[in-house]
């Protein structure tokens, strides 16, 4: 792959794309990500993504057995539970479908046709088709099939917005790669698993129903604030707002799906993914940023308004919380980790 673009050629040697072989460098990798991936380059952004949540190994050889290891499971997992349309209406298997499985399919479909038309005009531009039934199908059999195959987590509101970045990204880059839709959609489901489960975010979807649990995890947010800014803090204990789960579950659980635009949320995960298990260390720290930020729109609002002012809070300049996200996790690196 030729570019004049001497960070995209940058990337593409640090890969061995031309070789398809050796041992990528992890550190170098690492430090490329940290100065931002090439802008609107989604076949790059694939390749960090898969590479940074260990979807692919550093052995570049590698790469094409692992793949086709994916898709073979993915069919065998499809054949078991659905049947496959080619115009995609879902099928399950049995004749009669069970209640739960048919809650299971409502449940999704309704989940992403919601979260597809909320993101159009960007899906648009980003799958190059006006045409999106198919590709909210192809999504929602992924959920449907990751949440039969991950029982314990099962489906949870927000894996939706979770899926629409991964597989807008790996399918643009699929069709680059001239990969099939099924090996788009078994690598777009590994993933998922993947952001979920290695990079600690599971941690939060597994804890919907203990309260208590979750309101530990979240008050390091309050104390970001109240480190950062005593006015705030004070107001929010003024207005009896005492958990910042009460105003930011969703933007964790979607990784900021709902306050970001879609390019940024693609930028923004990005950094989330280098980060390991640190990752939802640094989504308290971007949520106390946000907050921090919009501190003159939420000062002075009424109890019985607040949490509906943060919960529409839309279209964030990304730039400037990032920066006071970074600047809080450094600084509290010890109480998020300790």
């Amino acid at each position: 792959m030729t570019s004049e673009d001497p960070r995209i050629v940058q990337f593409y040697n640090l890969i061995h794309e031309e070789e398809k072989s050796g041992i990528i460098d992890r550190k170098e990798h690492f430090e490329y990500a940290n100065n931002q991936l090439p802008k609107g380059d989604n076949l790059i952004r694939f390749y960090h993504w898969i590479l940074s949540l260990e979807v692919v190994p550093y052995q570049r050889e590698k790469w094409d057995s692992v793949i086709q290891g994916l898709r073979n499971n993915y069919v065998e997992i499809l054949n078991q539970h659905l049947e496959y349309d080619e115009n995609f209406l879902h099928k399950p298997i049995e004749e009669e479908m069970d209640s739960e499985m048919s809650k299971l399919l409502q449940e999704v479909d309704n989940d992403m046709k919601r979260t597809v038309n909320s993101f159009r005009s960007s899906l648009i531009s980003h799958l190059e088709t006006s045409d999106l039934e198919i590709h909210t199908r192809r999504m929602e059999r992924i959920l449907i099939l990751f949440a039969i195959t991950e029982p314990d987590l099962n489906y949870i509101q927000g894996l939706n917005e979770l899926i629409l970045p991964i597989y807008t990204v790996s399918y643009y880059a699929g069709m680059k790669l001239n990969y099939d839709v099924i090996t788009i959609e078994a690598v777009s489901m590994k993933l998922l698993s993947q952001l979920l489960i290695r990079n600690g975010l599971i941690v939060i979807y597994s804890s919907l129903e203990n309260t208590r649990q979750i309101y530990q995890y979240f008050n390091v947010i309050n104390k970001a604030i109240a480190m950062n800014d005593k006015e705030l803090s004070s107001y929010f204990n003024e207005i009896g707002i005492l958990n910042p789960m009460h105003y930011c579950f969703s933007w964790i659980l979607t990784m900021f799906a709902q306050v970001l635009c879609f390019d940024d949320v693609i930028r923004l995960w990005d950094y989330l993914v280098i980060l390991n298990e640190n990752m939802v260390h640094f989504q308290f720290m971007m949520t106390a940023a946000i907050v921090l930020y919009k501190k003159r729109s939420i000062i002075g609002v009424k109890a019985d308004r607040i949490i509906g002012t943060l919960h529409s809070i839309k279209d964030l300049p990304y730039i400037p919380i990032l920066r006071i996200a970074n600047s809080l996790y450094s600084s509290m690196y010890r109480d998020l980790t300790h």
